[in-house]
C-alpha cells in the first residue's frame, strides 16, 4: 500500500449540521419551506433527499450546495473524534495522505478548513469537485477523482486505500479497483455499505489505525 485517502465530510469532519443549514438556505431563497432537522436526517440516511427537493430547482439547489459548502459553518461543525490520529497512522506507516471531497469549492478552503480543525499538517494533498467532469454515472461520483490520484500519486489504484461514509464512494472505489473502508458517521446504513463493496466497515475513524494495522500486517483482507 502506498496511499490513504480520506473523505473529508462525515468522514474526517462532522459537517451534517452545516449540510442541513445549506440545504435550508438554498430553499428559502427560491422560496421554499425549510427540511426539519429530524426529516433532514431520516432522508439523509436513507439517501432519500432528492425527492424531498422541489421538481425543477433541485439541479440548482445541488450546484449552490456545492458551491458554497466551503462558505458556511455551523457551530456544531469540527473533527470526529480520532480523525488526528488516523492520518498519524497513516505517517507512521509512511503513506501518503490525501484528502478529497465533493464540494466544488477550491482546494485553499478546503486546506484553510483543515488549518482551523488542526489536520494540516498531517495532509499531503486535497482534491476538490471543482473541476468535476460531465457524464458521471452518479453527480457524487469520486471514480474521477480517485483515478487522478492514481495518476498523480503515480501508483496503482490497489495501493491505494480510500476511507469514506457514503455507499457511492464505496461504489466508486470498486469501480476503479481500490479498497474501501467505510465508516457509519456518514449515517449509512451497514448493510448497504457492505452491499456495494466495502472492504470493512466501522463505527467511526477512531478505529481506522486498528483496521490499518490488521491490513498492513496481512490480517485483513486489505492490499
Amino acid at each position: 500500500m502506498e496511499a490513504v485517502v480520506f473523505d473529508l465530510d462525515q468522514t474526517l469532519v462532522d459537517t451534517l449540521r452545516r449540510f442541513h443549514s445549506l440545504i435550508n438556505v438554498a430553499l428559502a431563497l427560491r422560496g421554499f419551506r425549510p427540511i426539519p432537522w429530524r426529516a433532514f436526517r431520516r432522508m439523509y440516511s436513507k439517501d432519500v433527499l432528492e425527492g424531498a427537493l422541489p421538481r425543477g430547482v433541485s439541479a440548482e439547489v445541488w450546484e449552490d450546495f456545492r458551491r458554497w459548502y466551503c462558505s458556511f459553518s455551523h457551530p456544531m461543525d469540527g473533527p470526529i473524534p480520532g480523525a488526528r490520529r488516523a492520518l498519524e497512522s497513516a505517517r507512521e506507516a509512511g503513506l501518503a495522505r490525501v484528502v478529497t471531497t465533493g464540494r466544488g469549492c477550491p482546494c485553499s478552503e478546503v486546506w484553510a478548513e483543515l488549518e482551523r480543525y488542526g489536520l494540516a499538517d498531517l495532509v499531503d494533498e486535497v482534491y476538490t469537485a471543482s473541476e468535476r467532469p460531465d457524464g458521471e454515472w452518479h453527480a457524487w461520483s469520486r471514480e474521477w477523482m480517485l483515478r487522478r490520484v492514481a495518476e498523480d500519486l503515480g501508483v496503482e489504484p490497489e495501493e491505494m486505500l480510500f476511507v469514506c461514509d457514503y455507499w457511492v464512494d464505496v461504489e466508486s472505489a470498486r469501480r476503479v479497483g481500490v479498497p474501501a473502508v467505510a465508516v457509519l458517521t456518514g449515517l449509512e446504513p451497514e448493510e448497504r455499505l457492505r452491499r456495494f463493496g466495502a472492504l470493512e466497515v466501522i463505527e467511526g475513524i477512531w478505529e481506522f489505525p486498528l483496521v490499518l494495522e490488521r491490513i498492513l500486517r496481512g490480517g485483513g483482507r486489505g492490499p
